[in-house]
């Protein structure tokens, strides 16, 4: 057994010159495959025996896994020896390592306690060189400032030993200069020479000795001798064209250093108004523009030079006294100067409140283009340091947080100050001025009124007395219009509306301009509106409506009394009136086609409300809906007052048109017209009676059409349309009707239809194919009489209307006899009924009211959404 166990030592040399010994001491653990080395070991001991069997050797494979065994085992074995051997090493370093340690640590402790001395040690030496230093620096402090006060004395004393009033003339200046010091003599030393002055000013202040009266004394009047020297020269370097701004920035620099620049401020603000707002005559109301155009000339100008040459903690407050004094000055300010032309001293007249308004909307709108230039440069001024470039000699620190936070506070307070004068200036006529506009208003309207209405308007009260609204207007006698052209010519003039249109968008130009708070100018703007809607309707369109009413005859009429009513308007009828028909048979009049114009400047004035109202009060409106809503309503509430009395005018118009028709019809001449022979040339064309109606209905229509284009009239055409057939009917009914008469009947239907299709109403159409039917039933032999009224439209006709027709042929009978085929055709033997010779007139009433009722009385405008 254990001869089986041993080494092969032949096996053994074939396993280690296999993978064996890098696939276990190489391969990591995780990708170790006992399969892989499996199939290396036996792939030389495993072969195909050719029949499909295995061929193998147990007992090679046996020698081989235990000569396999034994490798491992052995591997195992030493590499145990191996780590015992390791760990024994391991223990000797790490012992050696450790004693190291610990001699490094003592080492460590030993350099540590000697650093801490030598730190302790370096603080107190460098506390005692702070001491030291500290020292030395006051004491150099006290030795500057003594040598500071020595020097001063020395400036005192300078001072003290010059004259009395040495600076009053350049003689006695001349001779004191060679005795002061140079630097206050050498030009390129004035900022040093403004420090000096400074500080000798406050200290001759704080010590008010008298021993450094004289000495004081003449250090200030030198002092004032310097600043007015620097200010002249600023002052000249100012009125070069252009401007020398380096030079000024100088001058600004060093009297800022004098005296903080209190008379720079003065002198600067004093030059620009007396010399570039020179008080020139600005008394006219056409001088406001050129005066606000200069003023905006020079803010434009010195606004910028302001920041470019003062020091940046000087620049808003000499923006702020340039700007109080541009506004408010007594000689120069623009407030002044504005009153002076708003309101003229005497002995100028007072301005007319047309031009006083029109001066106060152009004051308003160039200050308020003035003020937001103003507040422009306020903004501007918070950002002044980055642009200005100052003398390094001048003490100030603009880089500092609280500097640039001073910039933004002055800069605010100015808008701040600049806003409050936009609302106080002129106050009194902006408060004043609802008042104004709205007797400017009423006054123009007064005129309007009574040019265009002449003798027909009674003033009431006191002519002399301004109305106070439009109830107070003069009353308006519409008896006193005789003739449509007065209305025509005056009221309805187009000038006349546009004049009132024109007034309000000038008003409300106004308002938008003058009024500051939002809310209360739209107010404004909607009384405006108002007033317009109120006048344009109540004044100008109702009442010339119903002077039209008033005007228009009454249909109810005879021949002569309708001549007589119409004369006065209707002179261009005349020649179609002979002397032989006022007797008794003149032909119908058309209503004057005034009447229609009359409608149509009516409707052509509510288009024009309707753009003004777009175009001009609604556009200020946008934030305030409620007062978009009740403008809209105003507009609406007026437009539809004077589309209902248009409606009615209308109404009444065709109602005096229809009866013309009907006057035409039931003419006892045309009686005959159907009872025509068959040799009669009259077959061939349409009858006298249909010519002189078809005529008639297509003047009147023309003339509709050609003044009211855009009005919807179709209602009231299909009435009378209608109307005219059921006459016409009536008319068929009472008169024989011979086959040649049918043949003129059928020309009078082609002729009514094409007259009247012209209404394009299909109501009217249907009338007409219904009439063409009966025109068949005086046509066809009595044999087809039965089987025609039992085809086409005839089916739908009432049989008692058929038989009224029917009764009609001039074959019916024959004096009483009736003939035979009639009692075949209705079933029935009633006797024969004689046709009324005459009808009355006024039988189209009942039907031209009935087809109003059904279909409506009121016509509208085309498109009436977009008037609405």
């Amino acid at each position: 057994m254990q001869d089986d166990e041993a080494i092969d030592e032949k096996i053994a040399a074939s396993i280690r010159s296999g993978p064996f010994e890098s696939m276990i001491l190489e391969t990591p653990h995780y990708d170790f495959d006992p399969s892989n080395l499996l199939q290396e070991l036996t792939s030389t001991y495993i072969a195909d025996d050719g029949a499909g069997g295995v061929a193998l050797d147990p007992h090679a494979l046996k020698k081989l896994f235990n000569t396999f065994k034994a490798m491992l085992l052995e591997m195992e074995a030493q590499s145990k020896e191996n780590s015992s051997f390791l760990e024994k090493d391991a223990e000797a370093v790490e012992d050696e390592y450790k004693a190291s340690l610990s001699m490094h640590k003592k080492t460590i402790e030993v350099l540590s306690r000697n650093l801490n001395v030598v730190d302790e040690r370096f603080r107190k030496v460098t506390a005692d060189a702070v001491r030291t230093g500290d020292s030395l620096n006051k004491k150099e402090s006290q030795r500057l400032r003594a040598v500071d006060a020595i020097q001063l004395l020395e400036y005192f004393k300078t001072f003290d030993k010059l004259p009395d009033n040495f600076a009053d003339n350049y003689d006695t200046m001349g001779a004191a200069m060679k005795k002061i010091p140079s630097v206050f003599v050498d030009e390129d030393r004035r900022m040093e020479a403004a420090h000096l002055l400074s500080r000798l000013r406050a200290i001759s202040f704080e010590l008010n000795a008298p021993g450094l009266t004289r000495a004081a004394g003449n250090m200030r009047a030198y002092s004032d001798f310097l600043e007015k020297e620097l200010l002249d020269l600023f002052e000249r370097a100012a009125g070069r064209q252009p401007p020398e701004a380096d030079f000024m920035r100088e001058c600004a620099d060093i009297l800022y250093a004098l005296n903080e620049g209190d008379h720079l401020k003065g002198r600067y603000v004093y030059y620009v108004i007396s010399k570039r707002l020179d008080k020139s005559d600005f008394s006219g109301q056409e001088s406001l523009s050129s005066l606000f155009g200069k003023v905006i000339s020079v803010c434009q100008t010195e606004f910028p030079l302001i920041t470019k040459v003062f020091p940046p903690i000087m620049a808003p407050k000499v923006t702020r006294l340039l700007l109080q004094r541009i506004l408010n000055d007594p000689v120069y300010g623009i407030q002044v100067r504005v009153e002076q032309v708003l309101c003229p001293p005497p002995p100028s007249d007072p301005l007319p409140l047309s031009d006083y308004l029109d001066c106060l909307a152009t004051v308003e709108q160039q200050t308020w283009a003035l003020f937001d230039l103003l507040k422009a440069q306020a903004k501007a001024l918070a950002e002044i340091k980055s642009s200005y470039k100052h003398s390094e000699k001048v003490e100030m620190n603009e880089n500092s947080s609280d500097f640039s936070s001073s910039l933004k506070s002055q800069s605010l307070m100015l808008i701040k100050y600049l806003d409050e004068q936009a609302k106080t200036m002129f106050l009194d006529h902006r408060e004043k001025y609802p008042a104004n506009e709205a007797l400017h208003m009423l006054t123009s309207l007064l005129r309007l009124t009574e040019s265009c209405w002449g003798g027909a308007v009674e003033p009431r009260g006191n002519k002399n007395t301004a109305p106070q609204s439009l109830t107070a207007f003069p009353l308006i006698h519409l008896n006193r219009i005789n003739k449509l052209e007065q209305l025509l010519s005056g009221p309805l003039r187009p000038e006349s509306v546009r004049q009132v249109i024109s007034l309000s968008s000038d008003a409300v130009h106004r308002c938008r301009s003058i009024l500051y708070d939002v809310e209360e100018r739209e107010q404004k703007v909607s009384a405006i509106w108002t007033m317009d809607c109120n006048y344009i309707v109540g004044h100008l369109l109702l009442p010339s409506l119903k002077a039209t009413t008033n005007l228009l005859p009454d249909s109810n009429y005879s021949a002569s009394n309708a001549l007589k009513a119409t004369l006065a308007v209707i002179f261009d009828h005349l020649a179609r009136i002979f002397f032989l028909d006022i007797l008794g048979d003149a032909p119908p009049v058309l209503p004057p086609r005034q009447i229609h114009e009359v409608i149509a400047s009516c409707m052509d004035a509510t288009r024009q409300l309707h753009q003004h109202h777009k175009d001009v009060i609604y556009v200020g409106m946008d934030s305030l809906p409620t007062l978009k809503t009740i403008t809209l309503e105003t507009r609406r509430s007026h437009v539809k007052q004077v589309e209902e009395v248009v409606g009615s005018v209308l109404r009444k118009t065709m109602d005096f048109f229809t009866a013309g028709c009907e006057k035409i019809i039931f003419n006892k001449k045309a009686k005959d017209d159907y009872f025509v022979r068959e040799d009669s040339p009259l077959a061939m064309e349409a009858s006298k009676m249909v010519k002189t109606l078809c005529a008639f209905i297509k003047e009147e229509h023309d003339v509709v059409v050609s003044c009211l284009p855009n009005m919807d009239m179709s209602v009231l055409w299909k009435a009378v349309g209608l109307t005219t057939l059921m006459l016409f009917n009536d008319h068929l009914k009472r008169t024989k009707i011979t086959v040649t008469g049918a043949f003129v009947l059928a020309n009078d239907v082609n002729m009514l239809t094409r007259t009247l299709g012209a209404f394009n109403s299909s109501p009217v159409d249907l009338a007409l194919e219904d009439l063409r039917e009966v025109c068949n039933l005086f046509i066809v032999p009595p044999s087809n009489l039965s089987s025609l009224m039992e085809t086409g439209r005839m089916v739908n006709m009432a049989r008692s209307d058929l038989r009224e027709f029917v009764c009609q042929r001039a074959d019916f009978s024959q004096g009483s006899v009736k003939a035979t085929w009639v009692k075949d055709l209705f079933g029935v033997d009633e006797p024969i009924t004689s046709p009324e010779k005459e009808l009355k007139l006024g039988r189209y009433k009942d039907c031209f009211d009935s087809e109003l009722r059904k279909y409506g009385t009121t016509p509208s405008a085309r498109g009436n959404a977009k008037y609405v």
